[in-house]
C-alpha cells in the first residue's frame, strides 16, 4: 500500500511539472507593451510616422467613440464606450507636420469635424506606435473631407490598401482641391509631409565618418 501511494504521488508531481514548464518554476512572465506607451512615443517623435514597419491587422469592425484630443490633421485620441482611450491615425491621408505651413488650420479643421457628433471608427491595422490606422465617419468620411478642404494629401503610398471606389474618390478630391487652390494648395509648391519628414531625418542624422 505504501508503494502505491508513493508511486501515485510521483506520477502527480511529474504531470504537474510537465504542465507548468520551466517558466512557471522560475516565476517569469513575458513583458508586454501598452498602447499608451506607443502613443507617447508618437508624440515625442513625429519624424518617424511613415509606418513602413509591418502592422498588425484589426478585424473588430466599426465601433463608436468620442474625441478626447486632436494631435494634428490626421491623428487624434478617442474614448471608447468601455472607457478605454485609443490613438487613431486616419487611414488614406497625410496632413502637414507641426512645423509645416497649414499644420494648424489642418488640425483645427479636423477638430471641427470630429466634435460634431459621436464618431464611428473602423480600424484596419495597428501601426508600430500602437495607433489604430482607421477609417473615420462623423456623418461623412473625415479623411475625404480633409482632402477636399485642401488640408491633407491623399497618402498614395498606401492607396493599394483602399477599396477601389475610395481610392478614386480621394484621388479626385485632391485633384479638385489643387485646381481650386484650396488650403495648402495656395502655395506654389507645398511640400508633402513624407518629404518633410525625410528631410528632417536627413538633417538630424550624424555625419558619415571619413
Amino acid at each position: 500500500m505504501s508503494f502505491v501511494i508513493v508511486a501515485c504521488g510521483l506520477a502527480a508531481w511529474w504531470a504537474t511539472a510537465r504542465l507548468d514548464g520551466p517558466s512557471s518554476a522560475s516565476g517569469a512572465t513575458p513583458a508586454t507593451a501598452g498602447a499608451g506607451g506607443s502613443a507617447t512615443r508618437r508624440d515625442q517623435d513625429d519624424l518617424e510616422q511613415d509606418d513602413d514597419a509591418p502592422a498588425a491587422p484589426v478585424t473588430d469592425g466599426w465601433y463608436e467613440a468620442t474625441v478626447v484630443a486632436v494631435q494634428d490633421g490626421d491623428s487624434f485620441v478617442v474614448r471608447r464606450a468601455d472607457g478605454r482611450q485609443t490613438t487613431i491615425r486616419i487611414a488614406g491621408i497625410d496632413a502637414p507636420e507641426r512645423n509645416q505651413p497649414y499644420a494648424d488650420p489642418s488640425r483645427r479643421a479636423l477638430r471641427a469635424l470630429l466634435e460634431r457628433r459621436p464618431l464611428r471608427i473602423r480600424a484596419g491595422k495597428v501601426d508600430r506606435y500602437g495607433r489604430e490606422v482607421s477609417e473615420v465617419d462623423a456623418g461623412g468620411d473625415v479623411a475625404l473631407a480633409q482632402i477636399e478642404a485642401g488640408l491633407a494629401w491623399h497618402f498614395t503610398r498606401y492607396a493599394r490598401e483602399q477599396r477601389p471606389g475610395q481610392r478614386a474618390a480621394y484621388a479626385g478630391a485632391e485633384q479638385r482641391a489643387r485646381a481650386a487652390r484650396l488650403g495648402l494648395w495656395q502655395d506654389a509648391q507645398p511640400q508633402a509631409p513624407w518629404l518633410f519628414r525625410d528631410q528632417q531625418r536627413a538633417s538630424a542624422a550624424p555625419p558619415a565618418s571619413r
